[in-house]
């Protein structure tokens, strides 16, 4: 895969959003430090926005497709 291609998955679109995430911020930061902080930080928020996403992704597909029937 190079690095021109587009991703595929949910996982790698927030990959791709979390390195953007990363530069943007390394523009604006006025040291290494404030990088490093900001990447640890991103890198939580996504993961755990993957967590809660595929959670959700599940519930969803074992959801009952039937009107008016709980699970």
């Amino acid at each position: 895969m190079s690095l021109l291609e587009l991703p595929n998955t949910s996982k790698g679109v927030l990959i791709a959003l979390a390195i953007i995430a990363v530069v943007v911020s390394a523009l604006f930061a006025s040291t290494l430090l404030t990088v490093a902080v900001a990447a640890v930080i991103i890198a939580i928020l996504t993961y755990l926005v993957y967590i809660v996403g595929s959670r959700i992704h599940r519930w969803l597909l074992n959801a009952s497709v039937t009107p008016g029937r709980s699970s």
